[in-house]
């Protein structure tokens, strides 16, 4: 996977020449040689895409490859893991929050307010037990418990993504559904910036009664069957299909 992304991602300067893939992983370079029926429908679709680059795989040892090396094991600078991630949080909703009417503070206050918020915070402060003994209103925040974190101003997040709380959750909606374009490009923008059990069905509840789509929605006509004459004995009528290859 990490040959197809950098081929891909360099497509600009990969693509259309021959490249040297310089990598510490030899069973692919047997894996490229081998016939399709042979291997997993998987690793099929992974070839398929290299089939498009004129590549030369060269197996280099991991401690030679010294600058991929270097990057992948580089020990980090600081010990205070949760005030980076703290700081990584406040950048991005900050950023997020410049276009919405409601301010960090007003979201800190909200979730400091809002009981569901409060038991997911006791469980990423103190632990999740088995989700039988997780508090009721946390249990479905339980799948993704080793994603979850809080910033220094007690706000939730999963990874880089706000985690809503309750009061808010119309509003965004409400702002996620602004441009009228539809179930599909409001759930792709939810999915860039925020979060909460279900967020994708109340997506799709919230579109399914704006007035403005029912409205303006295209309607797709169903044909009219068309009913032939019933012949009136064998033979009378007969028909043909035409198939073209």
């Amino acid at each position: 996977m990490a040959v197809i992304y950098g081929l891909e991602h360099f497509n600009y300067y990969t693509y259309g020449r021959i490249v040297t893939v310089q990598t510490d992983h030899k069973p692919i370079l047997g894996l490229s040689k081998k016939p399709y029926d042979t291997i997993s429908p998987r690793l099929q679709r992974m070839l398929l895409r290299l089939n498009k680059y004129n590549i030369q795989l060269e197996y280099v040892p991991g401690k030679n490859l010294v600058i991929a090396d270097a990057l992948s094991r580089a020990q980090s600078t600081t010990d205070k893991f949760d005030e980076v991630l703290g700081q990584e949080a406040t950048v991005r909703i900050n950023l997020l929050t410049q276009a919405s009417p409601t301010k960090w503070e007003e979201i800190a206050k909200m979730t400091t307010d809002d009981p569901e918020m409060q038991d997911v915070l006791f469980h990423i402060n103190n632990g999740w037990p088995e989700k039988r003994k997780t508090k009721i209103a946390a249990q479905p925040y339980w799948h993704c418990k080793e994603e979850l974190y809080s910033t220094k101003e007690r706000i939730i997040c999963r990874g880089q993504l706000l985690v809503v709380p309750v009061k808010y959750r119309k509003e965004i909606l409400k702002l996620l559904h602004l441009s009228h374009k539809g179930v599909v490009s409001s759930k792709i923008k939810a999915k860039e910036y925020f979060y909460w059990p279900n967020i994708n069905r109340d997506v799709e509840e919230y579109v399914s009664k704006c007035k403005i789509c029912q409205k303006y929605q295209r309607e797709n006509q169903k044909e009219i069957l068309i009913n032939p004459e019933i012949p009136g004995r064998p033979w009378q009528k007969v028909a043909c299909g035409f198939f073209f290859v």
